[in-house]
């Protein structure tokens, strides 16, 4: 059970309940839950009126949703998939973008502009997401990315596995500075 609570004058109350729930993400400004549930249905709620927007939809893989830094985006990993959803409607934009490998991270640009998606093999690719499912220069680690982060448009920093860092540019896939 996943339980949200609210804070009114520094008593919480109860605010919405959800059985079943496997993984959640609250949007960055508590508006959105992505919820998915143990049949690996993802259901993406309104949290102020505690209602679902759209229908569910499969979302079984791991990680679990993320939100863009907008909120107007939500990026759904299936095991060898990634899905892309308006959060306005609860509706998949364009097809999933397929994978040979198993997707381990996915990482949103802070605009939203662009979404980076690691696989299993250390196969990091950038897409623009106004352009789905069309894939942009592949960047390719050493090692498989545990962790990314966008800094900007222009810089995605890159956690290896081996525990080297890469800050490469999502644009181009060019190394910006030696690995650390």
């Amino acid at each position: 059970t996943l339980t949200l609570f609210r804070l009114i004058e520094n008593t919480a109350e109860q605010w919405m309940s959800l059985d079943g729930v496997s993984r959640a993400t609250l949007s960055d400004s508590g508006k959105l839950l992505a919820a998915v549930g143990m049949d690996g249905s993802l259901t993406l709620w309104n949290v102020e009126d505690r209602e679902p927007i759209g229908e569910p939809s499969p979302a079984k893989g791991n990680p679990g949703p993320v939100f863009s830094g907008d909120e107007r985006l939500l990026a759904v990993a299936h095991f060898r998939s990634v899905s892309v959803i308006d959060t306005l409607n609860g509706k998949k934009l364009g097809e999933s973008i397929p994978y040979p490998d198993f997707v381990s991270n996915v990482a949103w640009s802070p605009t939203g502009r662009l979404l980076a998606v690691c696989d299993g093999q250390g196969v990091c690719r950038v897409y623009r997401t106004s352009e789905l499912p069309t894939e942009n220069e592949a960047i390719t680690c050493d090692s498989q990315a545990q962790q990314m982060l966008f800094v900007s448009e222009e810089k995605l920093f890159l956690a290896t596995m081996d525990g080297s860092v890469r800050v490469v540019n999502p644009n181009t896939g060019e190394d910006l500075f030696d690995p650390i």
